[in-house]
């Protein structure tokens, strides 16, 4: 029988979500405006020597003045979005409940999700186990939320700019992956995380959080695995390394780490907005779009290279990029790594080489040319886009006989 996440009991959070999300889109996307403005009138200005100088200094201050109301104007806007969700809810409201309210929160969160986090926004996500109803998991009692809180334990984790609600999102009739695996006799943990932050960071956070978890679930852990979606299975393999390297006793537990469409090796949209940045940057007019497009978040750019420990990069904006070494699994796991192609052949070259829309298939199965991530088993897909891969009952079948194992 499918479950379906509760629905939202009300419009305020998403009121909330809105407003913040409006003035801080706002003000990221003015100032490359009123700098590409600036740039340009100041090369005509130029022009005109001595005169234009003096008019320059008060365009200057005219210009300054109309892209601070823009500013100051969004960001009322953006104030009065809470007032209205505490008028239509009458308490304190917060996005993350609601649909809508979530999925504005986490896109967000994947295009300035450090910032946010360095801000201490209430915008940004704190990490935080969920159930397969999307409700979040207390700490003190973590056990409360699962009807059967066994000893396989099973962490899922989203892509970029999701939420938990994405490992709902199934075909007419099919049964959430969730659900199949509790009905193995597993107990389906989600995670939703601020995904703008560094990788490794999010790694280290759910190491942390997970030996919390181990430490109060009332019953004998047997077995931990972790299912990755995208950036999912990034974060996955970052947080088993640092629990190894720090000696942290759950990591001894863990037997298998399954990802899907995942950049092990690096995603080709990242390394070409690397690439297109850098160029924006070479003429004064186009340079504020550069200095924007740098300033998407430490996530994204980790994406470039696959980056899970943060000794692997030391430039995220450099144009050359570095070729970390070859990353053999760990020991006593077992690693699968799930690809998808668009077509209808699995070995079809146009698959190999546009893979599933978003990572290709060498990334995502860990073979490359300069570097590899060695898995126990590789798995291609075909008729698959990137975000069709953790609602794919094939994909389903094939974790389910992965995790029983």
């Amino acid at each position: 029988m499918q479950r379906n996440s509760k629905p939202n009991p009300s419009a305020g959070d998403d009121w909330w979500a809105m407003g913040e999300l409006f003035s801080l889109t706002v003000d990221q996307v003015v100032t490359p405006v009123e700098g590409m403005h600036r740039a340009i009138a100041a090369r005509w200005l130029r022009l005109a020597g001595k005169p234009g100088e003096r008019v320059g200094r008060g365009y200057d201050s005219a210009t300054k003045a109309i892209y601070g109301g823009v500013r100051l104007s969004a960001r009322a806007l953006g104030a009065l979005a809470p007032a209205a969700a505490v008028l239509t809810k009458g308490n304190n409201p917060h996005s993350g409940n609601s649909r809508l309210g979530s999925g504005l929160q986490a896109t967000a969160n994947a295009l300035w999700g450090d910032e946010l986090d360095a801000r201490n926004s209430r915008l940004a996500i704190a990490m935080a186990f969920h159930d397969r109803d999307g409700k979040p998991v207390a700490a003190a009692d973590p056990a409360a939320n699962f009807k059967n809180p066994g000893g396989r334990l099973v962490i899922m984790l989203h892509g970029l700019g999701e939420t938990e609600r994405r490992w709902q999102r199934t075909p007419a009739a099919a049964t959430p992956l969730a659900d199949q695996i509790a009905d193995d006799g597993m107990v389906p943990i989600f995670v939703r995380y601020n995904t703008g932050r560094r990788i490794p960071d999010n790694g280290e956070l759910l190491a942390t959080i997970i030996d919390g978890l181990v430490d109060r679930w009332p019953a004998p852990i047997t077995s931990i695995s972790f299912v990755g979606h995208s950036m999912g299975g990034l974060v996955a393999r970052s947080a088993l390394d640092f629990a190894l390297a720090t000696d942290q006793m759950w990591a001894e537990s863990v037997d298998h780490l399954i990802t899907l469409g995942t950049p092990h090796l690096g995603s080709p949209l990242e390394k070409g907005a690397n690439v297109i940045a850098w160029g924006l940057n070479i003429a004064p007019e186009s340079r504020p779009l550069g200095d924007f497009l740098r300033g998407r978040s430490a996530g994204i750019k980790d994406l470039r290279f696959g980056t899970t420990a943060g000794t692997h990069q030391v430039d995220e904006d450099d144009l050359v990029e570095k070729v970390a070494e070859d990353v053999a699994p760990p020991a006593g796991v077992a690693q699968h790594f799930i690809a998808g192609v668009v077509t209808a052949d699995a070995a079809h070259p146009v698959g190999a080489l546009v893979g599933d829309l978003v990572v290709r298939v060498g990334s995502a199965t860990g073979i490359g040319r300069n570097r590899s991530v060695a898995a126990s088993d590789v798995l291609v897909v075909g008729r698959q886009r990137h975000f069709d891969l953790p609602s794919d009952p094939e994909v389903h079948d094939h974790i389910r006989g992965w995790l029983a194992d």
